[in-house]
């Protein structure tokens, strides 16, 4: 496994939980950025401010659930929705109010680490801080572990209540480091302190999208379910969130649904998803651009869940809003040019080119004549359009696709049957034509003025005999029917 550790000073990357020596990582300060919420798709919207003593460094905890951490050496905050509302993160004792924040503590916090829904805090002092992150209730209480050095001291979660503490150790002749580790069992350490923990009010809660992502099609609806058992003699309260309200709606229905093998009462939670504008929930101001695809996270969770549950973690799912990634579109080919014999694939393959001719294609779209175009010679490509459909020239084809999903697709089409290509351009062969069509028109309104003149009879006259012989010697040609 994969794991970064950030030892204040040096940061170090290992695969096998720092068994083997390494060497670190330098990271340059021009890496460092800052943070700001714009509220999508009301951009002008930056959420609601929080106070900021210094700079603060901000973690983002896997899930893509919108949990932020922002934290310094003196104070810790944090934000369930993506940093629209930040927030101190209170610290308790026995289950009672104790502090509003660590800041009024007066200690430095020196390292944290996070995981899920879990929140770990080590002090310069040496004192060890653990919580859990939830959409309705952040806490943090302090337990008792073994002594901790805190000599570049960092700490990483390698599962659900298990904190890994590494410190490194500089080797005295090689640049590399050696580590020295620790594991803290968080369900341990709570169960030995004065907290106070109670019974988790829920024996089970699953979802059959935990861990898994699932994809909303445009103008689709998607169901999920959830399952929880209340412990016997609790009433906990379930709770659906989303992390991307604005392109993501559901509705929601819960029923008893049978008993367990125990006894206990079992619900199921019908979870139905569809995109926001269709929920009729909500704004337009406050809805997405439909167009454009979105991720959001779907979790099912307890209200206040609390230290007791610290097995019984939230199931969390992946929602893809847009395009099916597997769809695409397939144009019906039943009649192409190879079934006639017209093309082969093989010929096809074999660098095929075919003319696109400068007048039968427009590259700008503008339907103008361009005497600077030239013939395009076009490698057809076989892996991407197979054998072209055939059309006959007279023949109108356009395909027909429902969809928006915003797919696309590319195809052949063969158009067989047309006539041979004219030999005279166009513009010379109409101007020829209408020339023609006036000469027409000026002999029928010329030859009746002239009958009627004295000039005209002769020139008429002079017609008829160069036509008379003519008209005779087809006479002779003529055979003879008796």
């Amino acid at each position: 496994m994969l794991k970064l550790a950030d030892m204040r000073k040096t940061v170090f990357l290992t695969t096998n939980y720092f068994e083997s020596s390494l060497k670190p990582l330098f990271a340059p300060r021009s890496l460092q950025g800052r943070f700001l919420y714009t509220n999508f798709p009301e951009e002008e919207s930056l959420g609601l401010p929080f106070f900021m003593d210094g700079s603060y460094r901000i973690t983002n905890l896997p899930g893509l659930k919108g949990f932020l951490i922002f934290w310094n050496e003196n104070n810790i905050q944090f934000s369930h929705n993506s940093g629209q509302l930040v927030g101190p993160i209170i610290v308790k004792k026995n289950m009672q109010f104790l502090y509003p924040s660590i800041s009024q503590m007066g200690m430095k916090i020196y390292t944290i680490a996070s995981y899920d829904n879990e929140l770990a805090i080590l002090t310069e002092n040496g004192r060890f801080f653990y919580g859990t992150l939830g959409l309705l209730s952040t806490s943090i209480f302090e337990v008792t572990p073994e002594d901790i050095d805190i000599n570049n001291t960092a700490l990483m979660f390698i599962g659900v209540g298990f904190i890994f503490v590494v410190t490194p150790i500089k080797d005295p002749v090689f640049q590399a480091y050696d580590f020295h580790i620790c594991i803290i069992n968080i369900q341990k350490l709570l169960q030995q302190s004065e907290i106070g923990l109670k019974t988790c009010k829920a024996e089970l809660l699953q979802g059959n999208f935990d861990k898994t992502m699932h994809i909303l099609d445009m103008s689709d609806t998607l169901h999920l379910y959830g399952v929880m058992v209340p412990q016997p003699t609790q009433n906990p309260i379930p709770i659906i969130t989303i992390s991307n309200p604005h392109s993501l709606g559901l509705k929601l229905k819960m029923y008893e649904d049978g008993y367990t093998y125990d006894g206990n009462i079992k619900f199921k939670i019908n979870i139905t998803l569809m995109q926001q504008y269709l929920s009729g929930k909500a704004h337009d101001s406050f809805i997405s651009n439909i167009k454009v695809p979105s991720l959001s996270t779907i979790t099912l969770d307890l209200i206040d869940r609390g230290l007791s549950c610290i097995d019984l973690q939230p199931p969390t799912g992946l929602i893809s809003i847009g395009c099916n990634w597997a769809k695409k579109i397939i144009i019906r080919n039943t009649l192409n040019a190879c079934t006639k014999d017209i093309l082969t694939p093989v010929e096809l393959q074999k660098n095929y080119t075919y003319i696109l001719e400068k007048g039968t294609y427009d590259p700008s779209f503008n339907s103008r004549l361009r005497l600077d175009l030239q013939d395009q010679a076009v490698i057809y490509d076989y892996e991407e359009l197979g054998c072209p459909q055939l059309v006959y020239f007279n023949n109108p084809w356009k395909p027909v696709i429902e969809l928006y999903c915003d797919l696309t697709t590319s195809f052949a089409i063969y158009v067989y049957g047309a006539f041979p290509q004219r030999l005279l351009p166009d513009y010379p062969l109409a101007l020829l034509v209408m020339l023609s069509m006036l000469f027409i028109l000026w002999l029928g309104y010329v030859i009746p003025k002239l009958s009627s003149t004295e000039k005209g009879r002769v020139i008429i006259g002079f017609f008829q005999e160069l036509w008379n012989p003519f008209m005779k010697r087809e006479k002779r040609k003529r055979p003879s029917h008796r």
